[in-house]
C-alpha cells in the first residue's frame, strides 16, 4: 500500500505518557516507530529482523532487548495513531511474515476498536488498500501467507461494519465474477474467506461501534442477501476446482464452503425456507452417508456434522416457521441410523470411533431440538427417534455415550412438566421400555475401565466426575418409573453378576468391576425406595460383609452404598449388625476410611430406638482417638484423617443425642447423660489442658482439639439443658482458649476459635450466653488487638446480629465498646492504601460488621463519633481492586445511608417537633458527615462507573452494596447537592455522557430506571475507553 498519506490522523495532539518501566513514549515518527517495532519483533521472535534501532541522526532510542519490555511495547504502540502508517509501511516492505503477521494483526486490532481514529473519508482508501494486499498475498503464495491473508480479511470485515458497508457480499460476487479465467479459483478462495469471517466479526463484542444500532441494520442486511449467498455456496461446492482433476483443490473449496455455512447458520438468522430449498442440505447429507474418505477425503465429514449440528440447534422443532427445514431433516437423519447398513451401524460393526461419536452428536442434538415431537401427543414414530440415542447412549466408549445424557435429562424434565397427570402418565408408560432400558445402559456405563489401578489422578476423577453425571440420570429414571421399577433392573443385573463371578473362583475377585457398578447405580435410588422393600436390598446387604477387603473401589462404593440406604436400615436391623464391623475395618484403610465414616454417620443420623448406635460408635471413636494419640506420640501419620475421624465423632454425638432423648421420654429421672458427657468431653478436655501446658504442642494438634470440640458444641443434644451443659463447658475451656489464642496468632486458629465461639453462642441462645456474653467481646477485641486476624472481626459481627436487638442499655453499650475497640485497632493497621492492599480480609470483615451494627443498633453507632472514622475509611475501601473488600465497604455505605434516610423521613414527618435527642444526635451526625465527605463518596461513586475505579456490582435490586444503589440513596438523601458534586468527576467523560447520567437525576426517576441508566452510562463510558475517543 502505498498512499500512507491517507492515513494522516485527526488534528488532535498524541497522548503521549512518560517513560518508565511500565510504559513507552510512542513518537508521531513513523520511520522512528517501524524500527522500533522491528527491533521490538526481533527481541519477542528472537529473530534478526531487523538491525538495533536508531533515529535518522544516528541516536539510539529506547532499549528493547528484553522480552517484557518489548511486549508491552508493541501493546502500547497498537493503540497509538501512528500505528495505522507503520503497520501499513511494515505490511508492504517486510519480507518477514512474523512481521507482516504483526503488521496485519495491528490493522484488525484497530479496525475494531480505533477506527475513530481515521477520518471517515480515508475509509474507502483503506479498503481498497487491505484487498489489494490480500490479493497480493494470495498470488504470492508461500509460508505464512494463509495466517496473514486470515487476519487481514478479518479486518475487512470489521471495517464493512464500521463504514457501513453493507453491501460487502454483492460487490465482492460482482468482483469475482468480473475476474479473468486464471484469477477466479484464487478469488472465490477469498471470498469463501470474508463470507465466513463476516458474520462473526458482525457479531463479536470486540468489534466498538458508536451505535449498536448499526449492527442491528447489517446483521439484518446480511439475513436480505443469505438467498444470494447459499446460491454461491452451492456454485462453489458443485464447481470446485475447476476443470481440472485437482482433487485436493476441490476438497479444500468444499471445506471452505462448508465453514462458511456454518458460520452464517449460527451468526445469520436465514430464514428456514432458504435452507429448506437449498441444495446443499443434499449435498451435506451425501457425505455422511458415504462417510468415506476416498471420496470425500479431507475433514468434510466433520465440517458436515457440525453443519448438520448448527441447523438443528438454531432450527428447532417447536418453532412452527420451522416445520418445513424439520420435515425435510427428520428422513435424512434418520437414513443414517436406523437400517442394518446406515453409516451409523457400519461404524458400530468397525468400532469407528470418530464415526460413532459423529453421528451420535447429530441424533442427540436431533432428539433435543425436536423435543416437541417427541413428546407430542400424536404417534410420529417418536419412539425410533428415542431409540437411537439410546443406541448412542449404549457405545462401549463412556465418552461417547455420556454425550447423550443432557438429552435424557430433557427427555425426562419435558415428561415430568406435562398436563394433566392422566396424559403425563400415558407418555411415561408409552416410554417405559426406552427408560427401562436406559437404566441397563447407565448401569454399564457406570463401570470403571479394567485398568482403573494404574490409572492417573486426573483420569481418575474424569472418570468420576461422568459417573456423577449417570448417577444423575438414574436418578431421573426414578422419578418417572419410581425407585421399585428402577431397583428391581438393578437387582437382577446385580444378581446375574454375583452368580457369574461365583461360578469363576478366585478370578471372580479380579473382575469385580460390574458388581460396584450395580452399588454405585443403587445410590441413585436410594431417596425412592419405600422403608419396607424387602426383596433387592435385604440380597443387596447380605452381599457386603462378604465383598473382598482387597479391592478398595468395591469397598468404598459399598461404604457409599450402605450409608446412602442408612434409613431403610435403620429399620431391618437384622441387616444393619453384619454391616458394622465391615464399616469400622474400613476406617483402617485409607483408601475407604472417608466413605466409612461418611456411611456410619449417616447410620448414627438415622438411628432410632430400635437401633441404639450410640454406645458401638461411642465405642468405636475412642479406640480411635486412642490409636491417633499412640500415633502422635511415636510421631508416625494419623491412621485416619482428622476430617474422617470427625464424621465419626458427629455421628456418635448425634446418635448420643438421640438416645438420651428416648431415654429421657421414658424415664424423666436417668441421669444417663452425666455418663455420655464424661465420655465424650473428658478426653478432649484432657488433651486440650495437655496441648497448652506443653511448648512443643505444635498447631496443627491444638486445632484438632478445636474442631473435636466445636463438633461436640454443635451436634451434642443433652435434653432439656443444652444451653446449661454448653455454658458449663465454655467455662471450663475458656482459660484454655485463651492461652490458645494468645499463643498461636495466625489466621487458620484464630478462624478455628471464633467457629467455635460462633456455634456455641448460636446453640445456646442470646439469654442462655449472657453470662459469657461480656467475656466474649473482651476476648474478642483483645486477640483482634495481639493479632489483627479477620476472623475476630467476623465473630464480633456474629455478636452484634445475636444481641443487636436487645434493648438492654447494659448490653448495648457493650456491643458500642465491642465497636468502638474493634475499630480503633482496624483503623490503627490500615493506616495507609498500602495497608488497605495489604489487608483486603480486613476491610471486607470490618465493614460487615460494621454493617451489621447499622442494621441492629443504628443510633447508638450513628450518634458516636466513630461513625465519622467508618465512613472515612469505606471511603477509601470502596476504591480497593479487591472484589471482596470492595463489597464490604460498600455494603457499609449502602446501609448507613439507607438508615440516614430513615431519619430523614422521621424528621420530615415530625416537622422537626418533637424529635428524640437520639434520633436528632443521628440527624445532625448525618449532616455534618455529608458535608465533609460528600464529595468524596459522590467522585469515588461516578469515577467507578465511568471505569476509573473499581465496579464489581453497577445495580442489585436483590442485594445491597452497588454503585448505583449508594448513589441513588444518596441522592433521595440531598439532591441538590449530589448533582453539585457530581459535576467534578463527570468533566472526565464528554458532553453527551454527562447528559445521559445527570438527565435521569434531573428527571427524578425511580430507582429501577436510574439502574438501567447507570448500565447504560457504564456501557457507554466502556466503549468510549476502548475506542479511544468520546462520540
Amino acid at each position: 500500500m502505498q498512499k500512507n498519506k491517507t492515513y494522516n490522523k485527526k488534528s488532535q495532539p498524541e497522548m503521549n505518557t512518560n517513560t518508565s518501566a511500565h510504559s513507552f513514549t510512542i513518537s508521531n515518527n513513523p520511520q522512528e516507530e517501524v524500527h522500533r517495532v522491528l527491533s521490538a519483533l526481533s527481541t519477542v521472535f528472537n529473530t534478526t529482523a531487523a538491525a538495533p534501532p536508531h533515529d535518522d541522526r544516528g541516536r539510539s532510542t529506547v532499549d528493547l532487548s528484553h522480552r517484557e519490555d518489548a511486549d508491552r511495547y508493541l501493546t502500547q504502540f497498537q493503540r497509538s495513531t501512528v500505528a495505522w502508517i507503520v503497520a501499513d509501511r511494515l505490511l508492504s516492505s517486510s519480507n518477514d511474515p512474523q512481521v507482516q503477521f504483526f503488521a496485519a494483526q495491528t490493522i484488525h486490532t484497530k479496525c475494531r476498536a480505533d477506527i475513530l481514529q481515521l477520518d471517515f473519508h480515508q475509509l474507502d482508501s483503506l479498503r481498497d488498500s487491505l484487498m489489494e494486499s490480500m490479493m497480493r498475498f494470495i498470488s504470492r503464495g508461500g509460508s505464512g501467507v494463509k495466517a496473514i491473508v486470515t487476519r487481514l480479511a478479518m479486518a475487512i470485515c470489521c471495517l464493512a461494519l464500521q463504514m457501513k458497508w453493507d453491501s460487502i457480499m454483492d460487490d465482492l460476487l460482482l468482483t469475482l465474477q468480473q475476474q479473468p479465467l486464471e484469477q477466479q479459483q484464487p478469488m472465490m478462495e477469498l471470498v469463501l474467506m470474508i463470507a465466513k469471517i463476516l458474520p462473526e466479526e458482525v457479531n463479536s463484542e470486540r468489534v466498538l461501534l458508536p451505535n449498536e444500532q448499526q449492527r442491528y441494520v447489517f446483521v439484518e442486511k446480511l439475513v436480505h442477501s443469505s438467498e444470494k449467498m447459499l446460491q454461491f455456496l452451492f456454485f462453489c461446492a458443485s464447481n470446485a476446482g475447476g476443470s481440472g482433476d485437482d482433487s485436493g483443490r476441490r476438497v479444500k473449496i468444499q471445506e471452505q464452503v462448508l465453514r462458511c455455512l456454518h458460520s452464517w447458520v449460527r451468526y445469520v438468522n436465514i430464514p428456514p425456507a432458504l435452507l429448506q430449498s437449498t441444495q446443499l442440505v443434499d449435498f451435506i447429507f451425501a457425505i455422511l452417508q458415504a462417510n468415506d474418505y476416498n471420496v470425500y477425503g479431507g475433514d468434510l465429514f466433520e465440517q458436515s456434522v457440525d453443519v448438520v449440528i448448527e441447523m438443528l440447534r438454531c432450527y428447532p422443532s417447536e418453532n412452527p416457521d420451522n416445520m418445513g427445514l424439520v420435515q425435510k431433516f427428520i428422513p435424512l437423519i434418520m437414513d443414517l441410523g436406523l437400517e442394518s447398513h446406515s453409516p451409523f451401524q457400519k461404524a458400530l460393526r468397525l468400532e469407528d470411533e470418530d464415526g460413532m461419536r459423529d453421528y451420535c452428536r447429530i441424533f442427540t442434538e436431533m432428539g433435543e431440538s425436536y423435543m416437541s415431537l417427541i413428546v407430542h401427543h400424536e404417534d410420529l414414530n417418536q419412539v425410533k427417534l428415542v431409540n437411537l440415542v439410546l443406541a448412542c447412549s449404549a457405545i462401549p466408549d463412556n465418552d461417547i455415550a455420556t454425550i447423550t445424557l443432557h438429552f435424557w435429562y430433557r427427555f425426562v424434565s419435558c415428561l415430568e412438566d406435562m398436563e394433566p397427570y392422566e396424559y403425563r402418565q400415558l407418555q411415561i408408560d408409552n416410554y417405559t421400555p426406552q427408560i427401562i432400558q436406559l437404566v441397563s445402559t447407565c448401569t454399564s456405563l457406570l463401570r470403571y475401565p479394567s485398568d482403573i489401578e494404574t490409572l492417573s489422578a486426573d483420569r481418575i476423577d474424569d472418570i468420576d466426575r461422568n459417573r456423577f453425571y449417570v448417577n444423575d440420570t438414574l436418578e431421573d429414571c426414578c422419578r418417572l418409573l419410581g425407585g421399585d421399577m428402577v431397583l428391581r433392573t438393578i437387582g437382577k443385573m446385580l444378581q446375574t453378576e454375583v452368580e457369574r463371578l461365583s461360578s469363576l473362583g478366585e478370578e471372580g475377585v479380579r473382575q469385580w468391576h460390574t458388581m460396584e457398578a450395580c452399588f454405585k447405580a443403587l445410590i441413585s435410588t436410594s431417596r425412592y425406595i419405600p422403608h419396607d422393600e424387602s426383596t433387592v436390598l435385604p440380597f443387596v446387604m447380605n452381599l457386603v460383609p462378604t465383598l473382598p477387603t482387597s479391592v478398595p473401589f468395591l469397598r468404598k462404593t459399598a461404604n457409599l452404598m450402605v450409608g446412602a440406604f442408612a434409613e431403610w436400615l435403620n429399620r431391618h436391623y437384622d441387616q444393619l449388625q453384619p454391616i458394622l464391623p465391615f464399616l469400622s475395618q474400613g476406617l483402617s484403610d485409607s483408601a475407604s476410611a472417608s466413605s466409612a465414616a461418611v456411611a456410619i454417620k449417616h447410620l448414627c443420623e438415622n438411628s432410632n430406638s430400635q437401633v441404639a448406635l450410640g454406645d458401638s460408635v461411642l465405642h468405636l471413636y475412642d479406640g480411635i482417638v486412642a490409636a491417633q494419640l499412640q500415633q502422635q506420640q511415636h510421631s508416625s501419620a494419623p491412621i485416619l484423617d482428622i476430617r474422617d475421624e470427625l464424621e465419626v465423632l458427629e455421628g456418635a454425638c448425634k446418635a448420643v443425642s438421640r438416645q438420651l432423648a428416648e431415654k429421657l421420654a421414658h424415664d424423666p429421672t436417668s441421669s444417663t447423660s452425666l455418663e455420655y458427657i464424661n465420655r465424650i468431653v473428658e478426653p478432649i478436655g484432657s488433651r486440650l489442658v495437655q496441648c497448652t501446658s506443653t511448648s512443643t504442642t505444635g498447631p496443627k494438634q491444638v486445632i484438632a482439639e478445636l474442631e473435636r470440640l466445636t463438633v461436640v458444641i454443635r451436634y451434642l443434644n443433652i435434653p432439656n439443658r443444652r444451653p446449661e451443659f454448653l455454658i458449663d463447658l465454655m467455662t471450663q475451656c475458656w482459660p484454655y482458649l485463651e492461652m490458645i489464642s494468645s499463643s498461636f496468632t495466625d489466621f487458620q486458629m484464630a478462624e478455628k476459635v471464633c467457629r467455635l465461639h460462633k456455634h456455641c453462642l448460636r446453640n445456646c441462645g442470646v439469654s442462655a450466653y449472657k453470662p459469657l456474653f461480656e467475656k466474649l467481646c473482651i476476648h474478642l477485641i483483645n486477640n483482634f488487638s495481639h493479632s489483627r486476624q479477620s476472623p475476630y472481626l467476623y465473630a464480633a459481627s456474629i455478636v452484634i446480629s445475636e444481641f443487636g436487638r436487645d434493648a438492654d442499655p447494659q448490653c448495648q453499650k457493650q456491643l458500642y465498646t465491642l465497636l468502638e475497640e474493634m475499630g480503633k485497632a482496624s483503623f490503627q493497621l490500615l493506616h495507609s492504601a498500602e495497608q488497605f492492599k495489604n489487608h483486603p480480609d480486613v476491610v471486607e470483615e470490618l465493614f460487615f460488621f460494621a454493617s451489621r451494627m447499622i442494621q441492629y443498633s443504628p443510633e447508638i453507632f450513628v450518634s458516636s463519633h466513630m461513625f465519622h472514622p467508618f465512613v472515612q475509611c469505606a471511603a477509601v475501601g470502596m476504591t480497593q481492586p479487591h472484589k471482596d473488600a470492595n463489597r464490604g465497604s460498600m455494603t457499609f455505605l449502602d446501609h448507613a445511608f439507607s438508615f440516614a434516610l430513615t431519619i430523614h423521613a422521621c424528621s420530615t414527618s415530625s416537622g422537626g417537633d418533637g424529635i428524640d435527642g437520639i434520633i436528632l444526635d443521628c440527624q445532625q451526625s448525618i449532616e455534618a458527615l455529608l458535608s465533609k465527605e460528600g464529595q468524596t463518596i459522590v467522585t469515588n461513586l461516578i469515577l467507578s462507573l465511568i471505569g476509573e475505579l473499581p465496579c464489581y456490582r453497577i445495580s442489585s435490586n436483590n442485594s445491597s452494596g452497588s454503585v448505583a444503589g449508594v448513589l441513588y440513596k444518596l441522592y433521595r438523601l440531598c439532591p441538590n447537592r449530589v448533582m453539585e458534586w457530581m459535576t467534578v468527576p463527570l468533566n472526565r467523560v464528554s458532553q453527551t455522557e454527562q447528559t445521559l447520567l445527570m438527565n435521569a437525576f434531573r428527571s427524578n426517576v425511580s430507582k429501577d430506571q436510574l439502574f438501567g441508566v447507570c448500565e447504560r452510562f457504564v456501557e457507554v463510558c466502556s466503549r468510549s475507553q476502548r475506542m479511544g475517543s468520546a462520540y
